[in-house]
């Protein structure tokens, strides 16, 4: 459920980012769409990706038919790149989109931080779209690529651009105060790269504030880099949360060395600025785990081993004995048995009941009675059973074995068949004879595979109970002194002396019922 919820929460997010790259859409209906793409991610995050990637193909359209070309082409290599699955490269692709548009293609002019979204896209063929994400969303955050977007806050320190210092006339959308190649250089990429490279160096001298922001944006990339590893590898959430801390500690530092360079053009919000903080991290955190889901969804969601995995692991050990200390294979040793105890073993109350007789009750029947009387016979006595807790672990010939977990509720069980037997030979039974049972009961720990349906218990609780059965009378319970001990009703049973087969105290149901 968390991962649903932060895989949405960070879809609604990037689907904001995406529909504000290029200024087309009304603020309300970005917000409703986005709000609407949260809410279907929840239940189908592949339909929200593909309705979102349609609707930022429709604004990049609007703007430049080459550019939509480009966009297209950049899409299908990155789902190619993907094995053509299903999974979020291609959003993240189309967020990535507008930088194309950097390179003027179609006279287009976009802020330069699209540069920095285009060269994300290249670490998806490492699969890792969780940097991918919260690059993304943390590029947003230093450079104010959304800074005035009433919707979520504003992502950057103040209601200004940090780096760039334009001012917003009026008519124009919030990215007239971004930089631009041609406004930076008066002329194209595509006309002096070695010159732009050099007043790109002047400019950044003469504003050091701009080096500070990617500084801080480069530390930030790798710190988050180092701990998503970490994450994966390691497999411990811990590491999550150190990361998601540090990048944030890191990006209010610079943040704050910002507004000492500029105290006069900056006004800093300390709520837009914390809310732009949780929705980077919500992206981020979303994104990582839509991709741990990914990776791992063709594995068993929480199979607990089977005593054979058990078996593997032992003889896996075994081999590698021979490079371990005696302290570590010690070690090893306590922590397995430990494990088994911990999955396999469990204490339960096995009930053993038998037919009396059943022999000389079949002798002289009709087949389809014999069918018929059995058949309902052992629907009473597992309704009896189940309906006090217990469960059939076997049944073989005319006797069967129910475990439960407490053994009052054995008791119950037991004194219950007795009491509906009587009502089963008086209303239902077509023999002409009675069902006559016997029943033991022992309580004691049990080694059981719960992954295996086929009721294999090897346990001497399970032998001292069938013991019981066949020591007790027709129509008589009798227990061992472990179940004894545990009763709540303990003067509903008296000695019935000793079990020549076990050894151990014997004690049987006097009561009536």
């Amino acid at each position: 459920m968390l991962r649903k919820i932060s895989a949405s929460l960070a879809m609604g997010v990037a689907c904001f980012f995406a529909l504000q790259a290029i200024h087309y859409y009304p603020a309300w209906w970005v917000s409703g769409f986005a709000l609407a793409m949260l809410v279907l991610a929840f239940f189908q995050i592949h339909t929200a990706i593909i309705l979102t990637v349609l609707a930022f193909s429709i604004t990049v359209a609007s703007q430049s038919g080459a550019l939509f070309i480009m966009f297209v082409f950049f899409t299908m290599v990155m789902v190619a790149v993907s094995g053509f699955k299903d999974s979020p490269e291609a959003f993240m692709a189309a967020m990535a989109a507008p930088v194309l548009a950097v390179l003027n293609f179609g006279g287009i002019d976009l802020p330069l931080e699209f540069s920095v979204v285009f060269l994300l896209p290249v670490l998806l063929y490492g699969n890792r779209i969780p940097v991918v994400a919260a690059l993304s969303c943390l590029w947003c955050a230093v450079t104010g690529i959304v800074g005035r977007m009433p919707f979520i806050g504003n992502l950057v320190v103040g209601t200004q651009f940090l780096p760039l210092f334009y001012p917003k006339r009026a008519g124009k959308n919030f990215y007239d105060i971004g930089w631009f190649f041609s406004r930076m250089t008066d002329t194209r990429l595509q006309s002096d790269f070695f010159s732009i490279l050099g007043k790109i160096g002047n400019y950044l001298v003469g504003h050091p504030v701009i080096l500070i922001q990617v500084l801080g944006w480069a530390i930030a990339s790798f710190s988050l880099n180092y701990f998503i590893d970490a994450r994966i590898n390691k497999n411990k959430r811990r590491f999550l949360a150190f990361g998601v801390l540090a990048v944030t500690a890191i990006l209010i530092l610079f943040q704050l060395i910002a507004l000492i360079f500029y105290p006069k053009t900056l006004e800093f919000s300390l709520f837009r600025y914390l809310a732009s903080l949780a929705a980077t991290g919500t992206a981020f955190f979303g994104f990582w785990e839509w991709n741990y889901h990914l990776e791992n969804k063709d594995l068993p969601k929480r199979i607990t081993p089977t005593a054979a995995d058990v078996q593997n692991i032992l003889q896996r050990e075994e081999v590698r004995r021979k490079e371990l200390s005696l302290e570590e294979t010690i070690k090893m040793q306590a922590e397995l048995q430990t494990y088994i105890q911990k999955k396999f073993v469990r204490e339960v109350t096995a009930l053993d009941i038998d037919i009396a007789e059943s022999t000389k009750l079949k002798e002289g029947q009709p087949p389809e009675a014999i069918l018929h009387s059995f058949n309902a016979y052992w629907k009473m006595v597992d309704l009896s059973a189940l309906g006090n807790g217990g469960r059939l672990l076997n049944r073989a010939g005319d006797g069967a074995i129910y475990l439960f977990g407490k053994p009052d509720e054995a008791i119950e069980a037991a004194k219950e068949i007795l009491k509906e037997l009587r009502k089963f030979n008086e209303k239902t039974n077509t023999l002409k004879s009675p069902f006559l049972v016997r029943m033991g009961l022992n309580t004691g720990e049990i080694i059981e595979d719960p992954n295996r349906r086929t009721g294999d218990v090897f346990s001497q609780v399970l032998d001292i109970s069938g013991h019981l059965q066949k020591m007790a009378g027709t129509g008589e319970i009798l227990v061992s002194e472990n179940t004894y001990k545990l009763l709540a009703k303990k003067g509903d049973f008296a000695a019935r002396g000793i079990s020549e087969k076990d050894n151990i105290p014997v004690y049987g149901f006097k009561g009536k019922v």
